[in-house]
């Protein structure tokens, strides 16, 4: 005997339950019973070499240790042994989840598991990986056990459970004392009442559940550290190229790659389940287990009846109770001798008839329960495998950007060879020339009786100088791009006065006559005049005040430029000549500058339009103030054809003469909500008496915060801020109606949903809490959420170049990310795109600088003929040396 292999775990075991006959011995006895046809000697060798050990745990929550061959586990569990092969160490198998008649085969990750309707045998229980699903496994079905003696005492009949660690074919003549064995006439009245009993989930289902869970949130959590470890390791790559950086990001993403292709599987695995119906009803054990209880106890009964009236001759013939089992009964087998259900469970396992037996499963079970339950762990793997997508794609465009740098510094470096080679040749050509026509031409310099070796090393040393600053021209040369040096020429011909006054004149004309969103009609008309004086021409109304000019041949490719024009609704308080002459309205975040901006790069750009190919885009965009005019723009088709897209946008508490941004996300997006809590008002000295909506809409207001300091991981940036709470008027009435709103922001767009989710659900739950009503408007038709602002690798890294080559490195700078909403996202959305701050304080001001949006806001017009200047370089400079094959690299990006 194998008895000293049997290990209590948790909790005490059950005994186990006596054997008809008063045989009460052990597992293990029954474990080792040679098998049917083979010598005793032998079975024993057999099974002793395939042992393993399993833990098996009851729906009471006892667990055990048990050592079981694999023939005992097929008797005991119905499988066929190519089923149990999947749960076999040796062998390598996707993620599986099998529905068998009596059994459910689980192999997700570390889980390896067999579930009946009576117990759980979980394989590699001592498992470091496994041993917190087995805690978390009897916790639950500890809790299970609880629910249903708590049902029981409440007069919901549950089936007796036996036998729980017995490994050989339940007792055939085993008698059901369910209540189900005994309806009649009234069956429909007690299943009515059996269905207001709250519902519990299978005992097959707790554990199929628990299952899921370990293994989801396995693969959820390494997707989340594998995150947390690869956006550093590509940030650094991308800020410094180097052998480690690269060796770091390809195990990261060999790392990816894996757990990519294993949520795949548990996602796939799951998915096919939920498109079938059948293998689903084929899940539902203890229906079937007491169906196929009560099928025998009703073919019992009807046996009774037929040896009643084989005596009473002379009664008259009695039909059965159901009417149904005389056709049941036909061709039945005798087993001892009763009649015993085809559909009984055989010692080979599955007893399907030739028409299968899913179709009877599926008519006979629903399955929705098991259908929500799946879907639910669907979703969630659905969620990881998005969130390595987006990784996998972050780390494509690291990549991405990587080969471009380094084919940059490649081109760069060809070029150099070239020129090197150029001097080299020429100064070789001269020293030929010298030396066949000087060797006999007699030079007093090198006479050393008159002039002595001075001269000579003179002329030496100035040789060698001389070819030495040969060769560091020609450096230079290599290392100074042709964009570059055009660069610096646009920003001449910005900073020149009459230059410079235009657009000093521009910027204030627009800022004494500042126009709210959808409403700039003065400011779109100067605007078409000024373009048309320059001689360029545009397409006038994109959304609704609009313009999109054009600039260059009018081929492919296109780069385009952008520029919002609406004001703020802000009564203007900086007195100075050119102040808003509009009450209530003023440019307080610097978009007359903008517009200012784009107007001097036009007219840049067209007096350089013979130094570029392609064409640019000009875009003057209306209500970017919250009212979504980028992405009206877009619909109206100013993107049409446009490549990638550069922006500006001024910064009041930067010097004037400097630039800052980041790549990748650089600012939020964001949403609004609006919530109406409507209680029972009245009077202050009999709350009692009210439904108080001020006490809900605070307990909401508090519980709001929890979502970001207790749900958020602390490296994502996420806000919620509530902005307005609007409710009563006088100071001893408790209001009936409460109103408060806010905003929330986020960095990825995953963030979006589940913000949304939780204040609705926070809000809502609140409400009835206090017993009260909660509305919750996300206002999404008149206020579209802003998705975040992604700077595209490529497009910030030659926007940053040209920008140290316009201001120094110095005056370049990496930017924070910022939790401010652009609607420049849009543009950023749909192709590759750019957007810098420029510095707009000075000495002045910045000792009292005062934000955007604000009534003192205020800017150094220095900046204008340098925002000019940039925006123009960026666009050549990206025409010029646009390649077909790098952007269709950034277009996959």
């Amino acid at each position: 005997m194998r008895g000293g292999n049997i290990t209590p775990i948790g909790k005490n075991p059950a005994p186990p339950t006596q054997r008809e006959g008063g045989d009460s011995s052990g597992i293990v006895d029954t474990l080792l019973r040679p098998t049917a046809g083979a010598g005793a000697g032998g079975g024993i060798r057999k099974k002793a070499a395939g042992l393993r050990t399993w833990l098996v745990l009851d729906p009471s929550g006892h667990s055990q240790l048990v050592e079981a061959g694999k023939h005992a586990i097929m008797r005991r569990t119905g499988l066929h042994g190519r089923d149990l092969r999947i749960l076999d160490p040796v062998f390598s198998y996707p993620s599986t989840v099998l529905g068998r008649e009596r059994a459910i085969v689980i192999n997700l990750e570390h889980i390896k598991a067999i579930i009946t309707a009576q117990e759980v045998l979980l394989l590699n229980s001592r498992d470091p990986s496994v041993l917190p699903f087995v805690d978390e496994l009897l916790t639950r079905l500890s809790r299970y056990h609880q629910a249903t003696k708590s049902l029981e005492a409440g007069g919901s009949n549950r089936e007796n459970w036996t036998d729980l660690y017995d490994f050989e074919e339940p007792t055939k003549s085993r008698t059901v004392t369910a209540s189900i064995d005994s309806r009649g006439d009234d069956g429909n009245e007690q299943a009515a009442e059996n269905r207001e009993v709250p519902k519990l989930l299978p005992f097959e289902f707790v554990a199929l559940e628990a299952c899921l869970e370990a293994a989801c949130s396995c693969l959820d959590s390494e997707a989340k550290t594998l995150e947390k470890e690869a956006l550093p390791a590509l940030d650094k790559l991308t800020s410094k190229i180097s052998t480690l950086n690269l060796e770091r990001v390809r195990q990261i993403k060999s790392r990816l790659v894996a757990i990519s292709g294993r949520v795949q599987k548990v996602r796939d695995e799951l998915e096919q389940l939920l498109d079938d119906d059948g293998d689903m009803a084929e899940m539902y054990l203890s229906d079937k287990l007491e169906r196929q209880l009560h099928d025998s106890s009703m073919n019992n009964n009807q046996e009774g009846s037929d040896d009643n009236e084989a005596e009473e001759e002379e009664e008259e013939e009695v039909g059965d109770v159901d009417g149904d089992d005389d056709d049941d009964d036909v061709g039945t087998p005798l087993i001892g001798g009763k009649r015993r259900s085809t559909t009984a469970f055989s010692d080979g396992g599955e007893t399907r008839s030739s028409t299968g037996s899913t179709t009877t499963t599926k008519a006979l079970f629903d399955v929705e329960e098991l259908e929500m339950l799946l879907e639910a762990y669907f979703v969630q793997t659905e969620g990881t495998l998005n969130k390595l997508s987006n990784l996998r794609e972050y780390v494509d465009d690291t990549e991405d950007y990587v080969n471009i740098m380094l084919d940059d510094k490649q081109n760069n470096l060809l070029r150099m060879g070239v020129l090197l080679m150029t001097a080299t040749l020429v100064l070789s050509a001269f020293v030929a020339l010298v030396g066949v026509f000087g060797m006999n031409i007699k030079i007093e310099l090198f006479m050393d009786e008159e002039h002595g070796m001075v001269r000579f090393v003179f002329t030496v040393a100035g040789g060698f100088i001389g070819t030495v600053l040969l060769y560091l021209s020609a450096f230079a040369c290599a290392c100074s791009p042709i964009a570059d040096e055009l660069a610096r020429q646009l920003l001449e011909s910005a900073s020149d006065a009459e230059f410079f006054t235009w657009l000093r004149t521009v910027r204030r004309r627009i800022h004494e006559h500042p126009e709210l969103g959808f409403e700039e009609h003065q400011t779109s008309r100067f605007i078409r005049n000024e373009l048309e004086s320059i001689g360029i021409e545009y397409q006038w109304p994109l959304a609704q005040t609009g313009i999109v000019a054009a600039v260059g041949s009018g081929d492919q490719p296109w780069f385009g430029l952008r520029a919002d024009m609406d004001a703020l609704p802000i009564q203007e308080l900086v007195d100075w000549e050119h102040k808003s002459k509009v009450d209530g309205k003023m440019h307080a975040c610097g978009h007359d500058a903008h517009v200012t901006m784009l107007l001097g790069a036009a007219k840049l750009l067209q007096r350089n339009r013979d130094k570029f190919k392609g064409s640019v885009k000009l875009l003057f965009q209306p209500a970017e103030e919250g009212k979504c005019g980028a992405s009206h723009m877009i619909a109206d088709g100013a993107l049409d054809g446009v490549r990638a897209i550069f922006g500006l946008h001024v910064d009041p508490l930067s010097q004037v003469g400097s630039i800052g941004s980041r790549p990748g996300p650089i600012l939020a997006g964001s949403g609004r909500f609006s919530v109406s809590v409507r209680g029972k008002g009245g009077h202050a000295a009999s709350p009692h008496k009210t439904r108080d909506p001020v006490i809900a809409v605070s307990m909401s207001i508090l519980a709001l915060q929890q979502i970001i300091s207790r749900e958020t991981d602390p490296i994502q940036s996420r806000v919620i801020s509530v902005g307005y709470v609007r409710g009563g008027e006088a100071f001893n009435v408790i209001p009936e109606i409460v109103e408060f709103g806010g905003t929330f922001r986020f960095l990825d767009s995953e963030s979006y949903s589940y913000l949304k989710q939780r204040i609705q659900e926070v809000i809502e739950t609140q409400a009835r809490v206090h017993q009260v009503e909660a509305t919750v408007d996300f206002v999404e038709e008149t206020h579209k959420p802003y998705p975040p602002t992604v700077n595209h690798p490529s497009i910030y890294e030659h926007a940053r170049s040209i920008g140290e080559a316009l201001l120094g490195k110095r005056n370049v700078k990496l930017a924070p990310i910022m939790m401010g909403a652009e609607d420049f996202s849009f543009y950023s959305e749909k192709i590759p795109a750019a957007i810098f701050s420029i510095g707009t304080g000075n000495v002045t001001t910045l000792e009292s600088a005062k934000g955007l949006h604000s009534p003192h806001f205020v800017i150094d017009e220095d900046v204008l003929p340098i925002g000019s200047a940039l925006l123009a370089a960026v666009a050549v400079g990206y025409l010029n040396d646009f390649d077909p094959r790098i952007e269709s690299t950034r277009s996959d990006i």
